[in-house]
């Protein structure tokens, strides 16, 4: 019986330690020698999708100030104004000039100006990688244009259906 309960106890103890290591993250800290991820062009302009920014006002200075989340499939011209990386931290100035989704919308929003991001290297298991956890508005504005693709759905009739009559 009481080798019974040892071998309990020794698998609970594994147990317990798998979890640990597992709830914690096993990945050595980045190190010197070159194995820490790169912090690129490439791994900026995948980064950034579905991060976003707050508090980003109209061009022409009327109007709410909005939220903008930064869509994967929407395009986007970035270029890398300043970078600085520390160890597992790092702070990136990115000068963006985007639009949302044509579509069949009246108005398309534009947006463009510089963001400032703040990076983390995060670590699990197996990888590394620099992800954003941090935005901040520096200059960035947006302005609605008139969609011209939207001109050819403006022939359609837009007349609302009336409503369904009372019985």
């Amino acid at each position: 019986m009481q080798a019974s309960n040892a071998r309990s106890s020794r698998t609970l103890l594994l147990v317990i330690v798998a979890a640990v290591i597992l709830a914690t993250g096993c990945a050595p800290p980045p190190s010197a020698d070159g194995d820490t991820p790169a912090l690129n062009k490439e791994v900026i302009d995948d980064r950034i999708n579905d991060s976003g920014v707050y508090d980003v006002p109209p061009e022409n200075g009327q109007g709410k100030e909005i939220w903008w989340r930064f869509a994967r499939n929407e395009p986007k011209e970035i270029t890398v104004v300043e970078q600085q990386i520390e160890g597992t931290k790092a702070t990136i100035i990115l000068d963006i000039n985007t639009h949302g989704n044509m579509g069949k919308a009246k108005t398309v929003r534009y947006l463009s100006g510089r963001l400032r991001t703040e990076w983390e290297l995060k670590s699990n298991l197996v990888f590394r990688r620099w992800e954003i956890v941090w935005t901040e508005n520096i200059s960035m504005k947006y302005k609605d244009v008139p969609n011209p693709e939207s001109a050819n759905a403006n022939a359609v009739d837009e007349t609302p259906p009336e409503p369904p009559k009372k019985p």
